[in-house]
């Protein structure tokens, strides 16, 4: 849990328990997040430009709540449901490739420029 500050998370190789970061986040900050075996839960509520990745999960869902901001989302290869409730922001960019379980995406915010890549779904519902 991050109450304040920009910061560089790097989680790789997890074998064990859920991924769960909750920040404020800030300016540029950035997530790494590689070979989880159990899910990955974010949650963002500060009002700062991110870059969100979260790559190669193989068990688990991938869930990630946006409260504010413009974020660049990359989620590939999961095993899990991907999930995405975001306000969005101008100029936000989510790339979504090789799922297994389904795509659901929320956008609450009245915002422009949002582009939403998703690609090679090979089960589950995309909406």
């Amino acid at each position: 849990v991050s109450l304040a500050g920009s910061h560089d998370y790097d989680i790789q190789d997890t074998l064990a328990g859920l991924v769960n970061i909750t920040t404020t986040g800030g300016p540029m900050e950035t997530m790494s997040i590689s070979n989880t075996l159990n899910g990955v839960s974010i949650t963002s509520t500060g009002d700062a430009d991110q870059d969100l990745n979260v790559t190669s999960t193989t068990g688990g869902d991938v869930s990630i709540v946006s409260l504010a901001g413009s974020h660049d989302y990359v989620v590939q290869d999961t095993s899990g449901q991907v999930t995405i409730t975001t306000a969005g922001g101008s100029n936000e960019t989510m790339g979504i490739s090789n799922t297994a379980n389904g795509v659901s995406i929320t956008s609450t915010a009245d915002a422009t420029d949002q582009d939403f890549d998703i690609t090679d779904t090979t089960g589950g519902d995309v909406s």
